[in-house]
C-alpha cells in the first residue's frame, strides 16, 4: 500500500501540475481566512470552510480522475496486478495519495484555530470541530470521486462523472424538495433504483440469472412493502435525499456543532465508496474469470453491504438528540439551558413542537433549538411541518394560514400556542455618542440597514459595529409552556369599536401574549362574551352608544372586570361617566392634568424637570400589586374624583404626593391655570363590588412600550400583576436572559497581525509552493 502510494505521488509531483493544484487550494484557504475571519474580525470559521466547498467541488474530481486513470493510460494497472499486491492495497494506496493532496492544506488550515486564539481569543473545540467536518468532508469526497472516476477509462469522461456525481450530492435535498411526496412517487423511484442496482450487478458478475433474481427480490419486497404499509413511502425519496446531502450535512460541523450521525455518514459514505470501488476494480481482474463460482457471492457480499449501511445510519439517527449530538460550543445560543431545564423538569403531560419547513428540510438553528428540548424531557416531541408535506396542517390545528417559515407551534392536549420566528429573534443598537440603546425587531433592523447603506458605506459600518443580534427563543418558548399547560388562561375582550378606542401596542400585546393571555377584540359592547374574564377600554375618544352603555352595565352587574384608560383631552364620554359614576368615581368636567410637586417622584435630568412625567405611590397591600418592588411611571394624568358608594370599596390605588397640583386649562383665558394648593391625588383607582371589579388608569401612556422601557419594564409587570387580581388568574411570565447569536468575534485585530496572516497564508505559502513546481519542472526539462 505504501509502495503505490509513493508512486502515485511521485508522479503527481513530478510535474508543474500537482504543485499548481497544492498551490491553488494553499491560495483559495488563505484567501477565505483573511476574507471571512481575519477582515470581519469573525472567529466563526465555518465561513471559510463552507467556502472551500466550491474549489474541492472542481479540484477533487479532477485529482481522482487523474488516479483513476493513470494507470489505465499507461497499462500500470496490469503491471500492478501482477504484483504480490492485494486489490486492497492497490486501492488504499491509490486514495492515500490522493489524500495527502487534498489533506496538506487542510494541514495548513489547522493552524488557523490557534492562530484566531492567539489574536482575539476563540473557543479552540468549536473551532477544531469545524475543521474536523472538513476533514471529513474531503475523505469522502475523494472516495466517492475515485468510485465515479473509476467507471471510464478516458480523463475527461472520467472527470464529468465525478463532477456530476458531486454535483448532484450538493442539490440532491432540493431535489427532493422540488420532488413530489406522494407515496407511489417514491415507490416508483425505490422500484428504478432496485433495477438499477441489479443492472449493475450484472456488470459485475455478468450473470444475468442474478441479475433477474436480484432485481426480482427486490421488487417483489418493495412491492408487498408499499402494499402492507402504503404511508411508509410517503416523502421517502425525499428525506433520503435530504439525509445523504453531504454539503448540507457539512454545515452543522462546519458552524462547530459535533452531530455524529453526521460524523458516521461521512465515514459511512468513505468505507462504502472504497469497498464498491474495489469490487469494480476486482470484476476487471484478470484472475476474476477463473472463479465464476465467485461472483455471485460477491455480489451478495456487495448488497448486504449496502443494506447495512443504510439501516445503519437509519438506526444511528433514532438514537436521542442528547446521545448522537456533543455540545463543544461553550455558550450556544440555540439550546435549552438553565431555567429552561428546571421548567422542563415539571412537564407532566405531552408537548408537540411542530416546526414550519420551506419544503422537507428544517433550519439548522431552530430545528436544533428544539431537539435540545426534546433531549431534555422525553414528553417533548419534535415534527417538521410543511405546505408540501402536510398541506391540511393549519386547517387541522386552529391556524387560520400558515404560519412564516421557523415558526413554533407548541401544542398539549389543553390548546396551542405559535412562536412567530420574527419573536425568536431581537437586535439591540447601543449609540455610544448619545449613550442610549434601541432594540429593533428583525423588520425594523432591516429597514434601519436599508437607510445607513443609503447614506454612507461608513454609516453603514458604524451602525452593524454597535448592533449586536440576540436570540431569544428561550423566553418564548418557555412562556408557550407555561400557556399550554395551564388549567387556566386569562381571556382579555379590547373593545373597539365606535368608542375610538385603541388598540394595545405591538409590545404589550406580545407581553400579553407572554403572560398567557387570549386577546379577542370586540366591534361593540353588545358582543362581550360570556367568558370575557376582564373588558379592556382603551383611551376611548368617543362615548359608548346607548345599546353599549346597557350592555357595559349588564356586564359589570353580573360580576364583570373592566380595565379602563381615559386621556385627559376627552371628557365627553356621558354615558361612561354615568357608569363609573354609579361606582363613585368621577372626573371633573374640566380639562386638568395633575403635577407631581417631589422632585423623589417627578422625572429631573440634565435636560430639565418634568413633573407631568412622575412615578406614583404605589399601594402594596392590594392584591392588584402583588409582589410588584418596581416603579412606574405616568404621563399626563388627570385626578379621579371618589365619592362614598353604599356596596362599593374604592382603592387609590395608584396617587401622587401631597405635593402635587391639579392644573386646570382655562378655555376663556386659553391657558393653564396652577393653583397654589397642593394635595394628593389619585391617578389609578380600583372599584369593586361584590365579583365586580373596575381598574380605571387615569392615562394611557403607561401602556406605551416607551415608559414600559423608561420604568425599567414596570409598567407592564404592574399592569400584568393587575390584569392577573382581576381575571383571578396566573398572568406571571418567564423572561430569562437572550443570548447573543453574534458573540464569536475577534477581541481585536491589528494591522500587523492582519499583514503578517495575509503575507504568510495567501502570499508566501502559495507562491512557495508554486516556485518548488517551477524549479521541479526546469530540473526535469535540464535532464532531458
Amino acid at each position: 500500500m505504501l509502495a503505490i502510494c509513493k508512486k502515485e505521488l511521485k508522479l503527481a509531483f513530478s510535474g508543474i501540475f500537482g504543485y499548481a493544484v497544492l498551490a491553488i487550494q494553499l491560495f483559495s484557504l488563505g484567501l477565505c481566512f483573511l476574507l471571512f475571519n481575519l477582515l470581519p474580525a469573525s472567529a466563526d470559521l465555518s465561513y471559510t470552510f463552507v467556502a472551500m466547498q466550491g474549489v474541492l467541488l472542481v479540484l477533487v474530481p479532477l485529482l481522482s480522475a487523474r488516479a483513476a486513470t493513470r494507470g489505465q493510460r499507461n497499462h500500470a494497472d496490469a503491471v500492478q496486478r501482477a504484483l504480490p499486491l492485494s486489490p486492497v492495497a492497490r486501492l488504499l494506496g491509490t486514495y492515500l495519495a490522493l489524500l495527502v493532496q487534498l489533506l496538506i492544506p487542510a494541514a495548513v488550515a489547522a493552524l488557523f484555530p490557534l492562530w484566531l486564539y492567539v489574536i482575539g481569543g476563540v473557543s479552540l473545540a468549536t473551532a477544531y470541530t469545524a475543521w474536523l467536518g472538513y476533514l471529513l468532508l474531503i475523505c469522502a469526497l475523494a472516495a466517492i470521486c475515485l468510485f465515479a472516476s473509476s467507471h471510464a477509462r478516458r480523463p475527461i469522461v472520467s472527470y464529468l462523472l465525478a463532477l456530476a456525481t458531486l454535483l448532484l450530492l450538493g442539490v440532491c435535498d432540493w431535489v427532493g424538495y422540488l420532488l413530489p411526496t406522494a407515496p407511489w412517487l417514491s415507490f416508483l423511484l425505490c422500484l428504478a433504483a432496485a433495477l438499477g442496482a441489479a443492472a449493475w450487478s450484472y456488470r459485475l458478475c455478468k450473470r444475468l440469472s442474478l441479475a433477474l433474481a436480484l432485481g426480482g427480490g427486490l421488487t417483489l419486497a418493495l412491492t408487498l412493502w408499499f402494499v402492507l404499509i402504503p404511508d411508509a413511502f410517503s416523502a421517502l425519496v425525499p428525506r433520503f435525499l435530504e439525509a445523504v446531502a453531504v454539503f448540507a450535512r457539512f454545515g452543522d460541523l462546519a458552524h462547530g456543532y459535533l452531530d455524529l450521525s453526521a460524523v458516521l455518514l461521512f465515514l459511512t459514505l468513505t468505507a462504502l465508496s472504497l469497498f464498491l470501488t474495489l469490487r469494480l476494480e476486482k470484476s476487471r481482474s484478470v484472475t476474476a474469470s477463473a472463479a465464476p463460482r465467485m461472483k455471485p457471492v460477491a455480489t451478495l457480499v456487495t448488497a448486504s453491504v449496502l443494506l447495512l449501511a443504510v439501516l445503519g445510519n437509519a438506526c444511528f439517527g433514532l438514537l436521542p438528540y442528547r446521545t448522537r449530538h456533543l455540545a463543544v460550543t461553550p455558550s450556544d445560543p440555540f439550546s435549552a439551558k438553565g431555567a429552561s431545564l428546571d421548567l422542563l423538569a415539571e412537564l407532566d403531560e405531552e408537548i408537540t413542537l411542530y416546526l414550519v419547513c420551506d419544503g422537507n428540510a428544517a433550519d439548522g438553528e431552530i430545528y436544533r433549538f428544539l431537539l435540545s428540548y426534546a433531549a431534555h424531557s422525553p414528553r417533548i416531541h419534535v415534527q417538521t411541518v410543511s405546505p408540501k408535506l402536510t398541506p391540511h396542517f393549519p386547517a387541522e390545528h386552529g391556524l387560520a394560514d400558515w404560519p412564516e417559515v421557523n415558526s413554533i407551534l407548541v401544542e398539549s392536549e389543553k390548546r396551542s400556542r405559535l412562536i412567530d420566528y420574527t419573536d425568536l429573534f431581537f437586535y439591540y443598537c447601543y449609540d455610544s455618542y448619545y449613550g442610549y440603546g434601541m432594540t429593533m425587531t428583525p423588520a425594523e433592523y432591516q429597514s434601519m440597514l436599508q437607510s445607513f447603506s443609503e447614506e454612507s458605506a461608513s454609516a453603514l459600518a458604524e451602525f452593524i459595529g454597535s448592533t449586536t443580534a440576540y436570540f431569544d427563543g428561550e423566553t418564548a418558548m418557555a412562556n408557550a409552556l407555561r400557556y399550554v399547560t395551564r388549567e387556566e388562561v386569562l381571556t382579555l375582550c379590547v373593545l373597539r369599536g365606535g368608542t375610538g378606542a385603541s388598540a394595545p401596542d405591538a409590545t404589550l400585546t406580545k407581553e400579553l401574549t407572554a403572560a398567557g393571555c387570549d386577546l379577542y377584540t370586540l366591534l361593540s359592547a353588545t358582543e362581550i362574551p360570556e367568558g370575557c374574564d376582564v373588558l379592556l377600554l382603551h383611551a376611548p375618544t368617543s362615548d359608548l352608544s346607548e345599546q353599549e352603555a346597557e350592555a357595559l352595565s349588564s356586564y359589570l352587574a353580573s360580576g364583570g372586570k373592566l380595565f379602563l384608560t381615559t386621556h385627559y383631552e376627552y371628557r365627553e364620554l356621558p354615558r361612561l361617566r354615568a357608569i363609573l359614576a354609579s361606582y363613585g368615581m368621577q372626573m371633573s368636567e374640566a380639562r386638568d392634568v395633575v403635577l407631581e410637586g417631589d422632585p423623589d417622584y417627578m422625572t429631573v435630568d440634565a435636560t430639565g424637570t418634568y413633573p407631568e412625567l412622575f412615578r406614583p405611590h404605589i399601594r402594596s397591600a392590594h392584591a392588584a400589586t402583588g409582589d410588584f418592588d418596581g416603579s412606574f411611571l405616568f404621563y399626563l394624568a388627570h385626578a379621579i374624583d371618589l365619592t362614598e358608594t353604599a356596596g362599593v370599596t374604592l382603592t387609590p390605588w395608584l396617587y401622587t404626593s401631597r405635593d402635587a397640583v391639579r392644573t386646570y386649562y382655562d378655555a376663556v383665558k386659553k391657558d393653564w391655570v396652577i393653583p397654589e394648593t397642593t394635595a394628593s391625588y389619585p391617578v389609578g383607582v380600583i372599584a369593586e363590588a361584590g365579583d365586580t371589579a373596575i381598574l380605571w388608569l387615569a392615562s394611557p401612556y403607561p401602556l406605551r412600550a416607551e415608559y414600559n422601557t423608561s420604568s425599567g419594564g414596570g409598567n407592564f409587570t404592574l399592569l400584568l400583576n393587575a390584569l392577573g387580581a382581576l381575571g383571578n388568574t396566573d398572568t406571571s411570565r418567564t423572561s430569562l436572559a437572550p443570548s447573543a447569536i453574534d458573540a464569536a468575534r475577534l477581541s481585536e485585530v491589528s494591522p500587523p497581525s492582519l499583514l503578517l496572516a495575509g503575507a504568510c497564508f495567501v502570499l508566501l505559502l502559495p507562491l512557495g509552493t508554486a516556485s518548488v513546481g517551477g524549479a521541479v519542472l526546469a530540473a526535469r526539462k535540464r535532464r532531458k
